[in-house]
């Protein structure tokens, strides 16, 4: 069997191996990153909510309560006590979404029961307002307000990274496919003549019925 024609039958197999190799380890690389990022962010966002905590109050003679805007499915929710200070918080993965015709129902299960938030899609209320009832926590919290801070910036800004890292892992498995091309494309020749040589010398040594030399 002479170099070509082996070349020819492992090449395949050698091109796919190493392309399997490539992608699972571009795969870990982005979803560790991917990962990562998501905490990071996380954790911006609970800094961020915490600081804009004290913008948010509560009516004194209901228990609807005024909220930011929040113009998608994940939310990070802030409840204070009177003196402002942080009395409880949810974060976005405890947040389950429903619609309907004019409001958007959003329901965080607690221990103690569930807190509703609807937004109110009215052209009178100046655009889309958000409000909350707290029917399950105890009366002697004294809930003055509650913040809510959307993600769509911060799911944006994510998948933009993804989206780069992923373009920069095909261009360097594109750089590596040619580096290797080019790397067997220049030694195939030295390649070529040494299994050649190798060859003939296990065809010679079978034919004279010596010790077949190893590799």
């Amino acid at each position: 069997m002479r170099w070509r024609e082996l070349r020819r039958r492992l090449w395949p197999a050698v091109l796919a191996l190493w392309l399997v190799s490539h992608l699972g380890v571009g795969l870990f690389l982005l979803r560790a990153y991917h990962s990562a990022q998501s905490a990071s962010l996380e954790r911006q966002l609970i800094l961020t909510a915490r600081a804009i905590s004290l913008t948010a109050f509560a009516a004194p003679d209901t228990p609807a309560m005024y909220l930011s805007d929040v113009a998608t499915s994940r939310a990070y929710v802030i409840i204070l006590d009177q003196h402002g200070s942080i009395l409880r918080e949810y974060p976005s993965s405890n947040i389950r979404l429903g619609t309907s015709a004019a409001w958007l129902d959003v329901q965080l299960a607690l221990a103690q029961g569930d807190i509703v938030l609807k937004r109110d899609y009215s052209p009178a209320a100046g655009g889309s307002l958000l409000f909350c009832s707290v029917p399950a926590l105890n009366a002697s919290d004294e809930i003055i307000g509650v913040v809510t801070v959307a993600l769509p910036d911060v799911e944006r800004a994510l998948n933009a990274e993804s989206s780069r890292l992923v373009l920069t892992w095909i261009g360097l498995l594109a750089g590596g496919l040619l580096l290797a091309g080019v790397v067997l494309h220049a030694y195939s020749g030295w390649l070529e003549r040494q299994l050649n040589l190798l060859l003939a010398a296990i065809q010679g040594r079978a034919e004279a019925g010596g010790p077949i030399p190893r590799a």
